[in-house]
């Protein structure tokens, strides 16, 4: 992996991280599991 490469993965998560922490305290008050979260990965280039 670049240096470029990874920015790009971490620019991606930046964008993604308000939407995740919104979520995140009724994921865990509900013991459920984060589909919205793990579904947007893939679309925003994270897992190449």
């Amino acid at each position: 992996m670049t240096t470029e490469s990874n920015a790009k993965r971490l620019a991606a998560l930046d964008a993604l991280a308000p939407a995740f922490r919104e979520r995140a305290a009724r994921y865990d008050t509900e013991a459920i599991f984060p589909r919205r979260i793990s579904a947007s990965l893939p679309t925003r280039a994270y897992s190449r």
